[in-house]
């Protein structure tokens, strides 16, 4: 009568309540009935506690194989006795990262105040290989749903690469250039301003991996149909930020306009790193969309500016 009073006691709690973390410690082949259900009662980052997982290892099979295969539990063993015990610890679905992502940056109605997005900053090329360290201004446009424009301020080459929601085009010294993969990059997605509500659109069928450590943080990793790890995604456990995309770094977060801003962005590889460091971010600045069209054969170049107040000048000269 105390062993079913025991286990009853056990299942009321489960199924009434939301938990932080339950300690197991009853009939093994009876909690596999209703492990489904005791997860979902657990909250993201609970642990379910199991005992007896080494010298009852036999009698526990089927419970050690399914909390060691449920793909919402992340389960590691501990021998602190001879009995061992099990911690399973509950990872939030996909859904739940991506919305505290939201929230963490500053919420779905901040994102969606924001129309425009105009940066200024400096390009480290601090790959020795390549010679003496390059720095180089920036400037870059954006616009929702999915214009944007980045101009590359080098004396010795200046580059412009701008989509204007249906051309991908780029503009160097060598000339023009149309682009044929109209792929969203992972600069398009930075620089965004709506970019966590429209995440999906960037990395499409996104598939949640697990959880590892990765620079001294705790990340859940998320994959995505382009199958590449330039495209892996990495949220902090601790704050919900992404800080890391592909081989980019995400760092030095700071409040922009009520939001949450990125103002260094660090692509490391072997040999050396190139950094985006962002002095300047300012929002709903009006942009007129012919800045991200393809310049037409024959006519010169559009020169950008901050007039008074913020507001961006354009010059264009006449047709050659």
């Amino acid at each position: 009568m105390n062993n079913y009073l025991h286990k009853s006691l056990w299942f009321v709690i489960l199924f009434v309540w939301s938990v932080p973390a339950v300690f197991a410690s009853i009939d093994p082949v009876v909690f596999c009935r209703f492990l489904t259900q005791l997860r979902d009662r657990l909250e993201p980052g609970g642990a379910l506690v199991g005992h007896n997982v080494t010298n009852a290892a036999e009698e526990m099979g089927g419970f050690l194989e399914a909390i060691q295969n449920d793909p919402g539990l992340k389960t590691t063993f501990h021998t602190v006795s001879e009995e061992g015990i099990s911690v399973s610890i509950k990872s939030p679905s996909l859904e739940q990262i991506l919305e505290r992502y939201v929230q963490a940056i500053g919420g779905e109605k901040a994102l969606e105040n924001l129309r425009t997005r105009v940066c200024q900053g400096r390009f480290i090329d601090d790959r020795p290989y390549a010679g003496p360290q390059k720095i180089i201004p920036f400037e870059t446009f954006s616009k929702v749903p999915d214009k944007s424009l980045v101009i590359m301020k080098d004396p010795e080459n200046q580059e412009k690469e701008g989509f204007d929601g249906k051309i991908r085009w780029r503009q160097d010294n060598h000339g023009l250039i149309l682009r044929e993969n109209l792929e969203r990059s992972q600069m398009d997605y930075f620089l965004d301003p709506h970019n966590a509500l429209r995440i999906r659109e960037y990395f499409p069928d996104m598939e949640l991996m697990g959880t590892v450590r990765l620079r001294d943080h705790q990340v859940h990793v998320v994959e995505n149909s382009r199958k590449s790890p330039h495209y892996t995604l990495y949220f902090d456990v601790k704050t919900g930020l992404l800080i890391q995309v592909g081989y980019y770094e995400l760092h030095e977060y700071e409040e922009v306009d009520g939001i949450l801003f990125p103002f260094r962005l660090e692509y490391s590889r072997k040999g050396g790193s190139n950094t985006y460091v962002f002095d300047d971010v300012k929002h709903n600045i009006p942009v007129e969309d012919e800045i991200f069209s393809m310049p037409e054969k024959g006519r010169a170049d559009y020169g950008y500016g901050f007039g008074d107040q913020d507001e961006i000048i354009y010059l264009k000269t006449k047709d050659r």
